[in-house]
């Protein structure tokens, strides 16, 4: 299979896109439905009733051939009500609520945390992996809205790397790396600078480069899900940031035809489509 990913240049090229990112790949016996995502834990952001109505077309589409939902980050702990799910875990803790609501399983294909460090040191420093590890979860934490203490989120995050790093870490060894990468100090409020560091689509620091790196890694390991899935004939529906959709598009779409309505998963409408060269 030629097709391959994206690449960050391409990236670039395009003209913005609209948010959610949604499409669909489909064979006559196998379907893929992708949302991707801003991450949300506002129960109101606009989103999630696309991404619960997608769902609902999805599950109706394809409940006779085990289908399954892939999660980014992990598979989050199921919470008590759709709203607590997005308050403490955004996107993905709705979806493993689906998935619970209709008996569908959530898995998640990247690379663990775990894996991904150790991927991370094969090519970086073990002080700046510490500084982008802390990044890319501040980053995503106050992206997200969550109403989670910003402090002991990061000592969470910090004890974390205690015991997977081959180094000491603490805030203050990452405020001083920060500061070598940046030159100036760790402020987890300020925004604009944890965005420029932990977006791979930029290649101005090690922190984006080990990033795009990471990323690539993950994005691949989804294909490669997606590949093994669809060869057993188990429909697929992910949830990702709308970045990893945009990037994994071009491989994705080599497995089928491309769909843009949900409602046409419906089997029938696909053996049709087929039979008339669609």
């Amino acid at each position: 299979m030629t097709a391959r990913l994206m690449t960050y240049p391409q990236y670039r090229a395009l003209p913005p896109v609209d948010v959610p990112v949604r499409y669909g790949i489909a064979t006559p016996d196998w379907r893929l439905w992708y949302v991707g995502t801003e991450h949300s834990c506002d129960p109101a952001h606009p989103e999630l009733a696309i991404l619960r109505q997608d769902w609902k077309h999805f599950v109706e589409a394809t409940r006779e051939e085990r289908p399954l939902a892939l999660s980014e980050g992990g598979v989050r702990p199921l919470a008590g009500s759709a709203e607590e799910a997005v308050r403490q875990f955004a996107e993905p803790g709705l979806l493993r609520w689906l998935g619970h609501l209709d008996s569908i399983p959530v898995r998640c294909a990247e690379p663990t945390y775990e894996s991904q460090i150790r991927f991370a040191l094969r090519h970086y420093r073990a002080d700046d992996v510490a500084h982008w590890h802390l990044i890319r979860h501040v980053w995503s934490h106050q992206s997200s809205g969550s109403h989670r203490e910003i402090g002991r989120y990061m000592d969470d995050q910090i004890d974390w790397l205690r015991r997977h790093l081959p180094t000491d870490v603490s805030l203050d060894s990452i405020a001083e790396t920060h500061q070598r990468i940046t030159g100036i100090g760790f402020d987890p409020a300020d925004h604009d600078t944890l965005y420029a560091l932990a977006n791979p689509v930029q290649n101005s620091t090690v922190t984006n480069r080990i990033e795009r790196r990471v990323t690539g890694e993950r994005d691949r390991a989804v294909v490669r899900a997606v590949r093994r899935y669809q060869s057993q004939g188990r429909s697929v529906f992910i949830v990702y940031g709308c970045t990893h959709a945009v990037m994994q598009r071009p491989v994705l779409e080599s497995l089928g035809a491309s769909i843009d309505d949900p409602a046409a998963l419906r089997k029938t409408d696909l053996i049709a489509s087929t039979a008339l060269g669609i």
